[in-house]
């Protein structure tokens, strides 16, 4: 996932879209196998939750479209949920409504 980020980073492509759609979709499935294995899954998966909101944060910033943002948010927010931070949670959910259309 580290390379992810570089690439991300570098966008020398202007994939950022692309990397942002399989950093999500890495995050999730880290999650969910996290999850079924430990109890403290938490502590580990924060960074790529954190990750996939500033990944979105800056393709939002180019200009496009800006649904994936809202996703991240609103993901971050169900992991916050499930790791009980729920004062971060909300704050996640008031900016995830708060992206415009």
């Amino acid at each position: 996932m580290a390379d992810l980020g570089k690439a991300a980073a570098a966008d020398p492509d202007g994939r950022l879209p692309d990397l942002v759609l399989l950093h999500r979709r890495l995050t999730i499935r880290a999650a969910l196998d996290r999850n079924r294995h430990a109890c403290g899954f938490h502590g580990p998966l924060r960074p790529l939750f954190d990750e996939q909101v500033a990944l979105t944060r800056r393709l939002a910033g180019t200009g496009q479209d800006q649904v994936p943002l809202r996703q991240a948010l609103s993901d971050r927010c169900l992991f916050l949920i499930a790791a009980r931070r729920y004062g971060e949670a909300y704050d996640d959910w008031v900016e995830a409504f708060a992206v415009p259309d």
